[in-house]
């Protein structure tokens, strides 16, 4: 495992950090997940993170690698007009292949060997107000081109 803090600033009471989690042969045990282990691929975060007195929050310029699947995360915890939690997820584009070799093994065996022509991408929009549940926004799809199993 590698972690690494590049950079963080604080000013006028806001905070901002960059840096890197890596982990190459992250193994994970649990019941409730897998009856087996779940061994996941070389995985990377690249972050970047901004808080301040009401927010904190993980940018959108933010990178998970994981095997050949990247994905752009944005998570906030916003109390400015309530308690907000937002948590968006966008993939690239990625090959039909590249993405089911990449998921962890343990987890998604179903389709562990799935060979595929064409293209996935992925997209997760969650939000929800704590104090007005009613509130809560979950959106998700994924995309295909010219894919075929």
């Amino acid at each position: 495992m590698h972690v690494e803090l590049k950079d963080q600033h604080y000013s006028r009471n806001s905070f901002t950090a960059n840096g890197v989690l890596e982990a190459d042969s992250f193994r994970l045990n649990h019941q409730k997940i897998s009856d087996d282990e779940v061994l996941f691929p070389p995985m990377k975060f690249e972050f970047n993170l901004l808080a301040d007195e009401r927010s904190i929050t993980c940018d959108s310029s933010s990178k998970v690698s994981l095997g050949k699947i990247e994905l752009h995360p944005f998570v906030q915890m916003d109390k400015s007009k309530g308690k907000r939690v937002s948590l968006s997820l966008h993939t690239g584009t990625t090959q039909g292949t590249d993405f089911f070799r990449s998921l962890p093994a343990g987890m998604f065996d179903e389709v562990r060997g799935i060979e595929a022509e064409g293209t996935l991408k992925y997209d997760l929009d969650f939000s929800v107000d704590l104090d007005h549940p009613d509130s809560v926004l979950f959106e998700t799809s994924m995309k295909k081109d010219h894919f075929r199993i």
